[in-house]
């Protein structure tokens, strides 16, 4: 029962990312916004194809393709089920260490020691 929650809360959260940041309209881009606040300006591409870097600005790449391919949704979704695996895994492995020191503590204030 305990997977079937997890995995329920896991597609809640998915489908709410997806209906807040992919299902928007296509609107005109208004340009890349850095961690600064402001409108980076536009310095032209590099030679290798990527974005153009200004010193002392942070830009978030967003993809401006078309629509993504099958290829890339499925790596994707392979992708966010080997995170959740790592994760439950994580998690489970910190409450047994948890619950292991409580017993012991428990056990040894029951023996007296």
């Amino acid at each position: 029962m305990g997977y079937a929650i997890v995995v329920a809360a896991a597609l809640v959260v998915g489908a709410a990312t997806y209906a807040l940041t992919l299902r928007r309209s296509a609107g005109p881009a208004t340009g890349s916004f850095s961690f600064q606040g402001s409108v980076a300006p536009d310095v032209g591409g590099t030679s290798s194809g990527g974005a153009a870097w200004t010193p002392g600005v942070t830009y978030v790449p967003v993809s401006t393709a078309a629509p993504l391919s099958w290829r890339s949704r499925s790596i994707g979704v392979l992708g966010l089920v080997a995170l959740i695996m790592v994760c439950a895994s994580a998690i489970g492995v910190a409450l047994y260490q948890v619950g292991s020191f409580l017993w012991r503590l428990f056990i040894q204030k029951v023996q007296g020691g």
